[in-house]
């Protein structure tokens, strides 16, 4: 019964009506959205207030996306290619039958020949299908891959604490008073965008004679939206900006008393920006950091062109500083999370090349077009037997593959998101797909996870199982539909943030940069 036929009951032509889900953002983390609608159709996006990360703003990614949703040129059936007829079309259930006999061989190997290359997200679900896919498939590659990462960052953070971890910039007007960033444009373009622009904004309010306001220096190689709120900047070749970060180091370490591991510092200060003005910038920031009244309550970041000696080198002169657990936090990360996505790609691209993969699965990414070019990934790409590539787009993957999948898009799905700091929150779909059938890519992972594709999967389920098992007591006590409910109405579900941590740096490991 169509939608035309029977309209629902909180249907008023002409009053749009609200509901909440959430975004899993390209480059990590989700946002939580209030999505209107208007006679069943999303129509704008808007940032959900009671979601950590929002707080009732959005960003440029997740504004637009809707635009995704109603174009016209995205993937709306299933395409194969036929070694004789060229590429047709064809349906999911063409697929399904194809994929019963293709992927049973597999299941005898335990997924020998089989890799996967898949989006490098994280939430309860999707952590729960992938585990049941990858215990199918033991021995298949599984590559977890986000061509935008910052992987310098999760280096860094192994080199400083002997373990990979996500750094989480905690700004607050009282807490921040002095901010250095070495070419990282934190205000923008990374997972925690909205709440680094807003309380970054925080700090520079003053409302009357009496209050406070931070201070940002900025060393960069390219103009950028940090850099154009900076009070002091400095502009560096990319290089330079390193050399800069390890000068700095090596003044302010032993002024704070860090042990010197092996003659560290007189090797970092022998290395000094070149130029007059670079070494008074340094001077200058050095001492506006080292201030009394600064002490625990500055903030030293690293941008992503920064090698992992340099992030190493900012966590040990943030935790000198005493800003860690104050202005910055650290969460642990997920064996998928710390997985570095270049190396995995290369693997990958090394066991092609030996005619090691038989078939090779794509899901949510693009690397035919986005993998390094030094791995001839595109060429390697079309010698595998059979691909596989799920998309909501057209892409470059999707149409060098044997079978090309049309993706329901997010506002389209059952799901959950997992925020930068842990949060949970549910993904509803607004509308039913618009190019029926399609599967999301949590469910089409859940397919190919059953012993016969050919059974039905149900992204309504899979999110409520995984929440079940995710969340024992609430299901224990009887509250759990209580628990399904509250969540979809508010976007996200209170107490999942993780507990952050301060770790202490092993002054010795620094020896080893």
């Amino acid at each position: 019964m169509t939608y035309s036929r029977v309209v629902p009951e909180e249907i008023i032509p002409g009053k749009p009506l609200y509901y909440a889900t959430s975004m899993p953002r390209p480059d990590g983390g989700a946002e939580g959205l209030l999505v209107e609608t208007h006679e069943g159709r999303p129509t704008k996006l808007e940032g959900n207030p009671l979601h950590p990360v929002s707080a009732g703003k959005i960003s440029s990614w997740a504004l637009s996306s809707i635009l995704g949703l109603y174009d016209p040129d995205r993937l709306k059936f299933p395409t194969y290619a036929n070694p004789t007829r060229g590429r047709i079309e064809a349906t999911w259930d063409d697929f399904r039958t194809w994929a019963g006999g293709n992927l049973s061989a597999f299941a005898t190997n335990g997924g020998a020949g089989l890799a996967f290359v898949v989006d490098k997200r994280q939430s309860p679900a999707w952590r729960a299908v992938t585990a049941r896919l990858r215990a199918r498939f033991p021995n298949a590659a599984w590559v977890p891959y986000g061509p935008g990462e910052c992987a310098a960052s999760i280096e860094g953070t192994r080199l400083a604490f002997g373990r990979s971890m996500r750094e989480v910039p905690t700004i607050t007007k009282e807490g921040t008073r002095v901010v250095l960033s070495l070419d990282r444009e934190f205000l923008s373009r990374e997972p925690g965008e909205l709440p680094n622009g807003r309380n970054f904004a925080a700090t520079r309010l003053v409302l009357g004679p009496s209050d406070s306001m931070s201070r940002l220096y900025c060393v960069e190689s390219g103009f950028s939206l940090t850099g154009g709120q900076a009070d002091h900047r400095l502009r560096l070749a990319p290089s330079r900006v390193a050399a800069f970060a390890v000068a700095l180091a090596g003044y302010l370490l032993p002024k704070l008393g860090a042990p010197d591991a092996g003659g560290l510092f007189g090797a970092l200060g022998a290395t000094m920006p070149e130029g007059n003005a670079a070494r008074r910038f340094m001077q200058e920031c050095a001492d506006d950091l080292l201030a009394p009244e600064n002490r625990g309550k500055s903030l030293i970041l690293a941008g992503e062109s920064q090698p992992p000696a340099v992030h190493a080198l900012v966590a040990a002169m943030n935790a000198a500083l005493g800003n860690i657990g104050v202005s910055v936090v650290y969460h642990p990360l997920s064996e998928d999370e710390a997985a570095d996505s270049l190396a995995g790609l290369g693997r990958l691209a090394a066991a092609m090349r030996a005619g090691e993969v038989d078939t090779l699965v794509c899901v949510g990414t693009n690397p035919v077009y986005d993998a390094p070019g030094d791995l001839d990934f595109a060429e390697l790409f079309a010698a595998v037997p059979r691909t596989i590539t799920l998309s909501v787009d057209r892409n470059e993957t999707e149409a060098a593959s044997t079978w090309s999948l049309n993706a329901a898009h997010y506002l389209e799905s059952w799901g959950d998101t997992e925020a930068i700091d842990g949060t949970v929150a549910p993904v509803q779909p607004m509308i039913a797909p618009l190019y029926e059938p399609a599967l999301s890519e949590l469910e089409f992972l859940a397919m190919l996870a059953e012993p016969d594709p050919t059974a039905s999967v149900d992204g309504f389920a899979l999110v409520g199982a995984a929440w079940r098992a995710a969340y024992p007591d609430t299901s224990a006590s009887g509250g759990f539909d209580r628990t399904w409910r509250r969540a979809l109405h508010d976007g996200v579900v209170p107490g999942t943030a993780r507990r952050p941590e301060a770790p202490t740096v092993d002054q010795l490991s620094l020896i080893h940069i």
